[in-house]
């Protein structure tokens, strides 16, 4: 080969190097700079949800049990009437019915309370109480932890059940110890 033409062979060899070179250069600096903008977005999204937490934690959201209790016997009331209108139960079976609540027992060493409230039914039917705690139950915060059947006193009662449920449900209540989400 010539020298000329072997020189030219070189230089077509290192500029197409040097394009190579300055093209993934390019698409390495273009990839970071894609990741430089999420990384910049998330750091905005931390900080704003860091601002609300600090606004939150400000306005005393998180309430001791105390000023729950009310407003939680309340929930579990209406928790029942919405639970018993999806069963189809009528305003009849709602005159036998008291919920009676107890004592919030601590969790371990965690800051949270079992409160368990007991729900006393009279005449229902196992279809109209399977319906009810179903709809009480699913997807919410109550569980039936224990059901005692009772036949109910008098004559022919036919397929009619008196019926305990304690339900429970959880309360977060931090002794002073644990601090309240530092």
């Amino acid at each position: 080969m010539k020298p000329e033409k072997r020189q030219a062979v070189l230089v077509a060899v290192m500029l197409a190097m040097l394009i190579a070179g300055v093209a993934w250069s390019a698409l390495r600096m273009l990839d970071h700079r894609r990741s430089a903008a999420y990384a910049a977005e998330d750091t905005a999204s931390c900080a704003q949800l860091a601002d609300q937490i600090t606004q939150l934690r400000g306005q005393g959201t998180i309430a001791a049990a105390s000023d729950q209790a009310d407003e939680q016997q309340q929930e579990l009331a209406g928790a029942v009437n919405r639970a018993a209108q999806r069963s189809n139960l009528n305003a009849e079976w709602q005159q036998g019915m008291r919920i009676e609540h107890k004592r919030a027992v601590r969790i371990d060493d965690t800051p949270y309370m079992r409160k368990p409230a007991l729900l006393i039914m009279k005449g229902l039917t196992l279809e109209q109480l399977t319906m009810l705690l179903h709809h009480l139950t699913y997807d919410s915060a109550y569980t039936a932890e224990q059901i005692q059947l009772d036949a109910p006193s008098g004559e022919d009662t036919g397929n009619r059940w008196d019926a305990d449920v304690t339900l429970t449900y959880l309360i977060y209540s931090p002794t002073p110890s644990q601090g309240q989400g530092r």
